[in-house]
């Protein structure tokens, strides 16, 4: 096997460079929903609801999500404003 194999430098792309990240999170969200059943069975003493407690982990993952995809967008767009007010370089519009 070569030094480097499938390194970012090599230029190779591996399927384990993208799903690695992507196992991790959803790894970590299985384990912080199970966590988060197992406490509420302890010390509520009620059943616990996998699937309600997923729902709300996946949603919080779902608007961190948004919040940092429309922060970059909004940022890009208000870079874009600025440009354009001090330069006429842009075409205004």
């Amino acid at each position: 096997m070569r030094s480097g194999y499938g390194s970012p430098r090599s230029g190779e792309t591996r399927a384990s460079n993208y799903l690695t990240p992507l196992l991790s999170i959803v790894a970590m969200i299985v384990i912080w929903v199970g966590a988060w059943a197992l406490l509420s069975r302890i010390f509520a003493g009620r059943k616990p609801f996998f699937s309600a407690n997923l729902l709300i982990a996946l949603s919080a993952v779902f608007a961190f999500s948004f919040y940092n995809e429309f922060r970059a967008i909004s940022s890009f767009r208000l870079d874009l404003v600025g440009c354009q007010q001090r330069t006429n370089i842009l075409p205004r519009g």
